[in-house]
């Protein structure tokens, strides 16, 4: 569970959990992030910066589509594969939208490939969001 301290006049609940990420297929080190938990989001959003760092590449001619959300407009982005592993929650691989060069995003856990692996509770009682594999 990560506990953390929240704002309740904030447009989005807080706390943003810490969550360990890295890009599918690389067996190395995890990555801590911080993510806004996105209910309404359909599919998790890497800001461009966050995926270099996780070793996320540009390929030639590949397809650059375009994700309408409420809170960070129309974003270009290409799909990629991701590990996620919440806190002692055991992990799982997710698809991503990693946001192009030059947008400005902010890294957002959607609903694909988490909200039917995990059960996120909200707890505003105790400033606390939690895990749990189902």
């Amino acid at each position: 569970m990560v506990k953390e301290k929240w704002d309740p006049h904030a447009v989005v609940w807080k706390p943003k959990p810490l969550l360990q990420v890295r890009k599918h297929g690389d067996n190395g080190e995890w990555h801590t992030q911080r993510f806004l938990i996105d209910s309404g989001s359909w599919m998790t959003i890497v800001p461009y910066e966050v995926g270099r760092s996780l070793g996320f590449k540009k390929h030639p001619n590949e397809a650059h589509r375009r994700y309408l959300t409420t809170a960070q407009g129309n974003v270009p982005y290409t799909t990629r594969m991701m590990d996620l592993k919440p806190g002692m929650s055991g992990g799982a691989t997710i698809p991503v939208a990693w946001a192009d060069k030059g947008t400005s995003t902010r890294a957002a856990i959607g609903r694909t490939g988490v909200f039917d692996k995990y059960d996120i509770t909200l707890n505003e009682a105790d400033n606390s969001i939690a895990f749990t594999r189902l």
